[in-house]
């Protein structure tokens, strides 16, 4: 007898455990199945926004102009403009030498104006230095005066006792 209970317990603790792990078997399944087609989708999403951004990209560079296109149509622009300056300069040769005077005249201003910086430095050190002495002549010839006024006043008091 205990032996047939013993049996009917493990046969539904069997049943119990085989219950549970088939309700886990198929939750886990659904999980696994809702994970895989939130995955397609966005792998399907990916791809469409990859092929969007490529055909987006190819239109662009469709649409771009290169830089040695861009500098062909600068020389292109700039070639008439310099053979047009270059026939009014030969239409008036003296402009031409006079901007040419013009730009050697104001060089020179420049070059005498950092001489005279040079010199202007130099004299006004000299100046100072000038000054300086004087001052210092003069507070000597001061203290000259004031020693003398001194001794004379002195002699007048050693006369008069």
């Amino acid at each position: 007898m205990t032996l047939l209970m013993t049996t009917k317990f493990q046969k539904r603790k069997a049943n119990k455990t085989s219950a549970r792990t088939t309700a886990f078997q198929s939750k886990k399944q659904a999980i696994y199945n809702d994970a895989r087609k939130h995955a397609d989708t966005a792998i399907a999403e990916g791809v469409a926004y990859i092929e969007q951004y490529k055909k987006t990209v190819m239109e662009l560079k469709a649409q771009e102009i290169s830089a040695d296109q861009q500098m062909q149509d600068v020389l292109a622009m700039t070639v008439p403009l310099d053979d047009a300056v270059e026939a009014l300069l030969s239409l008036y040769p003296t402009m031409y030498e006079l901007s040419h005077r013009r730009a050697a005249e104001i060089n020179d201003g420049c070059e005498t104006i950092e001489i005279n910086c040079t010199n202007r430095q130099l004299s006004r050190r000299r100046i100072i230095r000038d000054a300086k002495a004087r001052m210092e002549e003069q507070m000597e010839n001061q203290r000259t005066a004031t020693d003398a006024s001194n001794l004379i006043k002195h002699y007048k008091s050693l006369l008069l006792s």
